[in-house]
Formats: C-alpha cells, structure tokens, sequence
C-alpha cells in the first residue's frame, strides 16, 4: 500500500467506493444520487484552501482518502474537519491507521491547525475507537440527527482533537 496526495484523476474512484460505502446504512450521511463528482472537483481544484488530503493505493487501486478541510469563517480558521472513506472491501487492512497516522502528523506541522473535529455516526464504533486511539474525545451527542428511514434515527458524535498550543 502507498499513501499520496490526491489527484483530479482519483474523483471518479473516490465517488464509486464512497457510493459502496453508502450502502452501509450509517457508515456515511449522504445517499447515492447525493454523491457526485461536483464537491470533490471544487475541493481539490480550490486553490483558495489549506486542504491536506491523502489516498490510499493497494496495487494501484484508489482504497481509502481523508482529508483536514478548514471552517472557511476566519474565527474557526484554527479548526479543521476530518473526514475518512475507506472502500468497503478494504476495511481491516490498517488503511483508517494509515491514514490517520499520516493526518495526525500532517496537522502537527502545520501550526495554524489548533483543533480537529469529526462527526461520527454512534454505530460507527471501530471510527470512534480508531480517533479515541489518536487522541479525540467526545464533546457531545447530536441525538436523532441522521435519519435512516421515517422512523429510525441515529445519533452523531462530536469528537475533538486539540493540538499542543492549545489544550
């Protein structure tokens, strides 16, 4: 396995496992026809943003990316958002370690980086253990905020990540 930056040509890779991922209710928010091209093109193609995104090749197959995405108000500027796919056929591989590994040491260089913050669906539980192992602590439950159907709800959990300067 390689890990590297990312690249316009990994969109449509990114798109297809996150759509293989989706499948899994709660694993990630957005349903199918909201995964699209369109985001991914604007965040990679931005200029504008101190993004530090990363993939994960097995054999020169795109299996996993995360990425730190500052708050774009300049009073959150200091905080960043993680996010973390890994295609579902991957999963168990070290590929989250891997990443996180890579993130964590990527957000230590850079001093502007203050504070990390993840969602995390509370069925999600190897994410909530792989970001407790790295440091994040929950800082609060958004009840019945993901609906998975008319009457089935899910929680989300706030976990936080503070550099050095500020905790």
């Amino acid at each position: 396995m390689i890990i590297r930056n990312e690249k316009v040509t990994d969109i449509d890779a990114i798109i297809k496992y996150e759509k293989l991922t989706a499948q899994t209710p709660s694993f990630l928010v957005s349903i199918l026809d909201e995964l699209t091209p369109v985001y991914y093109q604007k965040l990679i193609a931005s200029s504008d943003i101190d993004l530090i995104f990363f993939i994960v090749e097995n054999e020169k197959q795109v299996v996993g990316h995360a990425y730190l995405l500052p708050m774009s108000l300049k009073a959150l500027s200091h905080v960043y958002r993680l996010t973390i796919v890994i295609h579902p056929n991957h999963v168990n591989q070290g590929i989250g370690k891997l990443l996180m590994d890579t993130l964590m040491k990527a957000a230590r260089e850079k001093d502007k980086i203050n504070k990390i913050e993840s969602l995390v669906r509370s069925s999600n539980k190897r994410a909530i253990h792989l970001y407790e192992k790295y440091g994040f602590k929950t800082e609060g439950i958004l009840k019945k905020r993901i609906r998975l159907s008319e009457s089935e709800f899910l929680d989300d959990i706030t976990m936080g990540w503070f550099s050095k300067a500020i905790s």
